[in-house]
């Protein structure tokens, strides 16, 4: 699908899947089951705004989808049944909190006053410093292969969890 060959706005609904497939990807309305060889991402977005931009950049935004429902559950979970605390000592939270907070937030890094404090803070070799407030990220903080593994690191803790 090209950017140019985009249904009207109102015809783009609010329930998307993205099917990455090694030789691309498509935009299908709906859900959809995960078939071979392809990774599937249901995406409940707000408007045909939101569609279209997901459709041109794909990628990031289901990055930030990846990252931002991965965090949520986990530290919902924790919050559930006490274990927050838990949450705060692995070794990626202030790393996956920072970046969640700056990829649903205009794709720009912003720090409080109580994030500067626990900052420069790294995971995996990849660091966020005070210097970064206000810029851009970069792709070393929000590829397919960072989201993956740190998606991977929140899958682990979350295995390991009492229920």
């Amino acid at each position: 699908m090209s950017p140019d060959s985009l249904p009207p706005p109102e015809e783009l609904g609010s329930d998307r899947t993205v099917v990455v497939k090694p030789d691309g990807y498509e935009v299908v309305k709906g859900r959809r089951e995960t078939g071979e060889n392809e990774y599937v991402f249901h995406i409940h977005i707000g408007t045909a705004d939101d569609t279209i931009r997901l459709i041109r950049d794909p990628a990031s935004a289901i990055v930030r989808n990846l990252i931002l429902e991965s965090y949520e559950i986990a530290r919902e979970h924790c919050f559930e049944t006490g274990q927050l605390e838990r949450l705060r000592e692995e070794p990626w939270h202030q790393y996956a909190r920072l970046l969640r907070n700056a990829l649903t937030h205009n794709r720009r890094w912003r720090f409080s006053k109580s994030d500067l404090d626990l900052l420069p803070t790294t995971w995996n070799g990849k660091t966020i410093e005070a210097s970064m407030e206000g810029q851009v990220i970069t792709g070393i903080h929000a590829d397919w292969y960072q989201a993956l593994e740190l998606h991977g690191a929140m899958v682990v803790f979350a295995d390991l969890l009492p229920r």
